[in-house]
């Protein structure tokens, strides 16, 4: 059995932290050499420029809210089969699914299936391959097909961070400009990357992803 979303979630936000905290050595490594030359082990190695060691934290960001979409989509396709055995499918999910390809004859074929609700979820994962779950309002619409109402807004409430929501989308604006546009600005200058601001960032992303898994699975009696 394959991990779960919230274990693949961790896993990958593991590695986002083992970067950012790669930067923070490596840039106290980079301050003393150039401070003392002498100090270096392996001048040869050592970065020209803060630069270089700043993309680390770009990075760290990156993989972090690569990790926060794939877990908001992979988790809407494990809930599926626990959701239908426990509730009536409600009139947005059926839209999903419809769109997803359940239609009249895929639904008389289920019948004669072993494992019916296998095939229910291999359609929804392929529907939602290309599905990108990194705004809120997505990730409250996709959630709202399974009877949870204000996601985003439930999961804030629960860390006590009121500004968690807004401190996770600009996470993920900032990946944007970063995939996007290089970290440049109006005027073609590198961002300063703010790794302090980073790391805080990378928090708020975890903590938005554990209470709402929380809160999915109450929803689901898991």
């Amino acid at each position: 059995m394959g991990m779960t979303a919230i274990q693949a979630f961790d896993q990958t936000m593991k590695r986002a932290v083992a970067q950012l905290n790669l930067y923070l050595e490596l840039a106290d490594q980079f301050r003393l050499t150039h401070a003392d030359p002498s100090l270096s082990s392996d001048p040869k190695r050592s970065p020209e420029t803060m630069t270089e060691l700043d993309d680390l934290v770009r990075t760290s960001l990156v993989l972090a809210v690569s990790a926060f979409d794939a877990y908001f989509t992979d988790k809407f396709v494990e809930s599926i089969v626990p959701f239908l055995k426990r509730y009536k499918a409600t009139d947005e999910l059926v839209d999903l699914l419809s769109r997803a390809g359940l239609d009249t004859r895929t639904a008389l074929d289920l019948i004669q299936m072993d494992r019916p609700y296998r095939r229910v979820r291999a359609l929804l994962n392929r529907h939602l391959e290309t599905y990108v779950t990194q705004r809120l309002e997505v990730i409250d619409g996709l959630f709202l097909t399974i009877g949870l109402k204000n996601l985003s807004k439930n999961a804030q409430a629960k860390t006590g961070r009121k500004q968690l929501c807004k401190n996770v989308q600009h996470a993920i604006d900032r990946r944007h400009r970063i995939v996007h546009a290089g970290d440049l600005n109006d005027r073609g200058k590198v961002c300063p990357v703010g790794e302090r601001q980073i790391a805080r960032r990378l928090e708020c992303l975890a903590q938005f992803v554990h209470s709402s898994d929380e809160i999915i699975d109450h929803r689901l009696g898991t």
